[in-house]
């Protein structure tokens, strides 16, 4: 009678196992589907331990898809007299305030492996008609300064039409410069119309050549990737986030200074970036100049984050006036993907000249 029982107590403790080890096997299945189609937002916590990947899988196969391919910036001053009768821009560009910033660019992408394409709206005549600037394109391989910076141009009204903007809309955003608010906010909008011009251009030239290479990364000249493998910033879905840790409680900022999106995020932004456009009519008036930028970004991110999961890598801010402030954030418990340099920094580090700039930066750098 004792053996018949211990026998009914080892079938049923094996049975209680088989059930037990299956749900295991159905909670984590079911947790890790849940994982995959999560749509919040994330934070990482250090980079070395948290590169991205993003798979998909189809039976037995298993492929990597990756939602930018390169990266790219922009350096624009379309529909703005000054840009259209300056003779010389490539000198202005890439032999003055800019040469430390583009020297860096060049390190870090080719430390990387990767390319930043730099899309500027200049004329074939302004560049083309001066045989300076010949060193300077990718194309003149023999002189080239950058191998890794490529120099592209763009039409910004074919831009526009390409993305569905009406012959009303860019004729608001061809006259941005010469529009004049009645009310106090005038000088602000005045001021930086070549900001919100830049904010809406950006956008639309991430979404690339609908190609099956995907869309691009954006980033800021002033914008470094510090992280030193490029999946990082172009795997999957990302966003620069300022982290403001000068503030007793602590405070995220989401910006447009470095991103990459997916098509679908992409068009969700230009949609909101037309209605507010069109919400400004025919005067145009725009009193914070982060309308089209910085607060798009902040307001859509929840949604951003519903159509493809995004990442948050934090950033350091625009309060870092000086080297050692910017080294004492790398040097905290805070793991940074990006330095952000700057005008903050930049106009304190260069008022004797590129080389006091180059110096500080590289002193940044050697933390990083």
């Amino acid at each position: 009678m004792k053996h018949s029982h211990v026998i009914l107590l080892v079938l049923v403790g094996a049975i209680f196992l088989t059930i037990l080890n299956n749900y295991h096997t159905i909670a984590t299945s079911s947790r890790s589907k849940e994982e995959e189609e999560s749509y919040g937002f994330s934070i990482l916590n250090h980079p070395k331990n948290n590169e991205p990947t993003t798979t998909t899988s189809t039976l037995s196969t298993t492929t990597t898809t990756k939602t930018c391919h390169s990266f790219f910036s922009i350096m624009s001053s379309s529909y703005m007299d000054f840009e259209e009768y300056d003779d010389k821009p490539c000198i202005r560009f890439y032999e003055t305030r800019y040469k430390p910033l583009l020297e860096f660019q060049q390190e870090f992408m080719e430390r990387m492996n990767s390319t930043l394409t730099i899309y500027t709206s200049w004329s074939i005549h302004q560049v083309h008609n001066f045989t300076s600037c010949q060193q300077y394109l990718n194309d003149n391989t023999t002189t080239n300064k950058y191998p890794n910076l490529i120099e592209k141009r763009f039409d910004p009204t074919s831009l526009l039409i390409q993305n569905n903007f009406t012959s009303k809309e860019i004729d608001w955003l061809r006259h941005w410069d010469r529009t004049n608010p009645t009310n106090k906010a005038r000088y602000v909008h005045k001021k930086h119309v070549a900001a919100r011009l830049s904010d809406v251009f950006r956008i639309l030239l991430a979404k690339g050549n609908d190609d099956d290479e995907g869309t691009m990364a954006y980033l800021d000249l002033d914008m470094f990737p510090i992280y030193q493998k490029k999946n990082m910033y172009l795997q999957s879905p990302n966003v620069a986030v300022p982290f403001w840790s000068d503030i007793a409680n602590g405070g995220l900022e989401i910006q447009n200074s470095g991103f990459c999106f997916t098509t679908k995020q992409l068009d969700y932004l230009i949609i909101q970036m037309k209605s507010i456009i069109n919400s400004k009519g025919n005067e145009q008036n725009y009193e914070l100049y982060t309308e089209l930028g910085p607060t798009l970004f902040q307001k859509s991110i929840q949604t951003l984050s519903s159509l493809a999961h995004t990442r948050l890598l934090f950033t350091t801010t625009n309060s870092d006036s000086s080297s050692q402030k910017v080294i004492t954030k790398l040097n905290s418990s805070v793991s940074y993907y990006w330095l952000h340099l700057d005008g903050q920094f930049r106009g304190p580090n260069s008022s004797h000249g590129t080389d006091q700039l180059r110096n500080a930066m590289k002193q940044v750098f050697q933390y990083a």
